[in-house]
């Protein structure tokens, strides 16, 4: 399955983050650049976005699938270990995911972590209407690539 780019609109996200108001920011953010709400899995813990990741794999194989993965869920399962997860299982999945760090950290600070080669884009937070702008074009080189 080629997986292809036709705009926001056709992306597929799961959006993890303990915190219902940054999942709030998040998704209203998403929607203003064109990402439809109806494509905007919300969840709760590195677990649940796991589970998601297993249910949308019955999805359309043409739609980019991204994770975006909030760092610190405690007590369940944060970031970086969901992505190591996914990472270990990527080759067994029909859609591969795009994996996307969001931390209040610093960018260049996440970049140098030793888990950082699981994922292939990093934003801060908040999450604004610039950075879903940013994920966009992100998500563009990512599936050309």
């Amino acid at each position: 399955a080629i997986v292809s780019w036709h705009g926001p609109e056709s992306v597929d996200l799961i959006v993890a983050d303990d915190e219902e108001d940054n999942l709030d920011v998040c998704e209203m953010s998403l929607t203003c650049h064109g990402f439809d709400e109806d494509t905007i899995f919300r969840v709760t813990c590195g677990e649940e976005a796991l589970e998601k990741l297993d249910e949308v794999q019955d999805g359309d194989e043409d739609r980019p699938l991204v994770l975006v993965l909030d760092l610190n869920m405690p007590p369940k399962m944060g970031g970086a270990e969901c992505a190591e997860k996914v990472r270990q299982k990527m080759d067994s999945l029909t859609r591969k995911a795009m994996l996307v760090c969001c931390s209040a950290g610093k960018v260049d600070d996440l970049k140098a972590q030793a888990w950082a080669s699981n994922f292939d884009h990093f934003c801060s937070k908040p999450f604004t209407p610039q950075t879903a702008e940013d994920l966009a074009d992100e998500i563009e080189k990512w599936v050309d690539g």
